[in-house]
């Protein structure tokens, strides 16, 4: 399973927003507990659409956490938009250099954290910078998530190739949403690896809070 590399942080991104990043990334965190990686840690720098973020809600629940709502996702803005313009909403701007110092302290604190992007790869950060900014600086590897719909092997392959343009390492991508019964899914899945040369490392269907615990062991996870 490659979250047995001996890495010390990776990113869970996506090609766009509402594409299962929250989901993947309770999940990773679960089985990196499981795999006995010590002390996981799990950060959204910057979210929207609610006080406290709903996705650090989510991950609050799903994964047995210290950190408060505040430390999950240290800057948070109401306004379901990307965090730039929901920040002019409230008279506040997002603060890059605080995203960059956020993630390198629990880096420094935990022994392997999972950071979740905002939106897809390109969504706005600040005024000036894009969630592919915070990426490059951090400099650990990322995870790409692809939900399958028309038109996802040109959404990869795009946030792929912004990925690698970065020099951001990509350890590879997560088919959400999958269909086992829809050979769409499964053929523009073997695409997106032939033209990516990057590997599809599980697939996902809808899946529950309450189901994450019960596939653990599942090896490829297909929830």
């Amino acid at each position: 399973m490659f979250l047995d590399i001996k890495y010390k942080a990776l990113v869970v991104t996506a090609t766009d927003t509402d594409a299962g990043k929250t989901v993947v990334t309770a999940l990773l965190a679960r089985k990196a507990i499981a795999n006995g990686l010590g002390t996981v840690g799990v950060i959204k720098p910057v979210g929207s659409g609610g006080i406290p973020c709903p996705d650090a809600e989510f991950l609050k629940r799903a994964i047995p956490l210290a950190e408060s709502y505040g430390e999950i996702c240290p800057q948070t803005f109401l306004a379901p938009e990307s965090p730039p313009a929901a920040a002019v909403l409230e008279g506040r701007e997002v603060d890059f250099s605080k995203a960059v110092s956020d993630c390198t302290r629990m880096f420094d604190s935990r022994d392997f954290t999972i950071v979740e992007g905002v939106g897809g790869v390109m969504c706005p950060l600040t005024r000036e910078r894009t969630f592919l900014d915070l990426a490059s600086e951090l400099k650990v590897p990322a995870l790409l998530v692809v939900p399958c719909k028309l038109g996802m092997i040109n959404h990869a392959l795009l946030s792929l190739f912004a990925l690698r343009s970065r020099n951001v390492p990509v350890l590879g991508f997560v088919a959400n949403f999958w269909d086992q019964a829809n050979e769409t899914h499964g053929r523009s899945i073997a695409e997106i690896e032939r033209r990516s040369g990057s590997k599809c490392l599980f697939s996902l269907q809808r899946a529950t809070l309450q189901e994450l615990d019960s596939k653990l062991g599942t090896d490829p996870f297909v929830l």
